[in-house]
Parts: C-alpha cells; sequence; structure tokens
C-alpha cells in the first residue's frame, strides 16, 4: 500500500493553490488602486475647500476695510487663487498646481506640477449675492475626474 498523493491529486491541489492566490491578488491590487483613487479625491476636495476659503476671506477683508459688498470681485468671470491671495487672478486656471514637497503647500509658485488644475468662477447675482463655483480637474487611469464645490456669499454688512 503506497502512501503519499498521485500526481493528479497534486495538480489539483496547485490549481486550487494558484487560483486562490491569483484571487487575493487581484483584490489587493484593487485595493490599493481604489486608495489611490479615494487619495486624490480627497486632496480635490481640500484644494476645493482651501479656493472657497480664499475667497470668503477676499468678502470678509473689504469688509474690514470699509469696501463696499463685491468690491473684491472686478468683473463676473473665471479665476485662479491659491492659499496666499488677497485678490482675483485671471489665467493659470487652465495652468496645473504645483506642489512644494518641502513645505506641503499646492500652489502656481515653486514646486513639482500635479495632476490638479483649479478654476474659480465668480458671479454676482444680486447686490446681495455673490456665487463662487470652485472646479477641480485631475487625470486618473479610467479618464478625467472633476470635483465641484459652491458657495454663496451674502451681504450682511
Amino acid at each position: 500500500m503506497n502512501k503519499g498523493f498521485t500526481l493528479i491529486e497534486t495538480m489539483v491541489a496547485l490549481g486550487v493553490l494558484v487560483f486562490v492566490l491569483t484571487g487575493m491578488v487581484s483584490l489587493i491590487i484593487a485595493n490599493i488602486t481604489s486608495a489611490k483613487n479615494i487619495e486624490k479625491n480627497l486632496i480635490a476636495g481640500n484644494l476645493a475647500q482651501e479656493a472657497l476659503e480664499v475667497v470668503r476671506s477676499m468678502r470678509d477683508n473689504d469688509w474690514l476695510e470699509g469696501n463696499g459688498f463685491g468690491d473684491f470681485l472686478p468683473v463676473n468671470g473665471d479665476y485662479s487663487v491659491q492659499w496666499d491671495d488677497t485678490d482675483l487672478s485671471r489665467g493659470l486656471s487652465d495652468q496645473p498646481l504645483n506642489f512644494n514637497e518641502s513645505t506641503g503647500i499646492y500652489s502656481y509658485g515653486d514646486g513639482s506640477p500635479t495632476i490638479y488644475k483649479r478654476k474659480v468662477s465668480i458671479e454676482k447675482l444680486s447686490d446681495q449675492q455673490i456665487k463662487a463655483l470652485v472646479t477641480v480637474e485631475w487625470i486618473l487611469r479610467s479618464g478625467p475626474a472633476q470635483l465641484q464645490a459652491e458657495s454663496h456669499l451674502f451681504d450682511w454688512y
């Protein structure tokens, strides 16, 4: 009586093992891809929030300086902003933001180009209300992605 596995049993066991390992590797790769996409969405959301806060800060600075509501707004249109801006500027919204690794800041200045483009669209809806719409665009392996955030600023002073 021989004890042990036959060649067929060994091949079946190896086939099952390969099938299980292939599934596990596929799941790991899908999880890593998903985590990277979540990270990119989070960065885009933070870039949109930052732009809205910059526009809100410009409105608040107008109030502190005694200016009229919306004086920071030269005309309706599309603008680019970065974290330290005190005025809206045109012309950079189609350029990618740069990331400075030493400071951790996204801007149009020093740093390496990123996949993110940010545009702030300002529309004066009335003498009492301004709409700020921020659009952040970037490219994923699956294609282009976009995130939008909107805020309405009111004349509360």
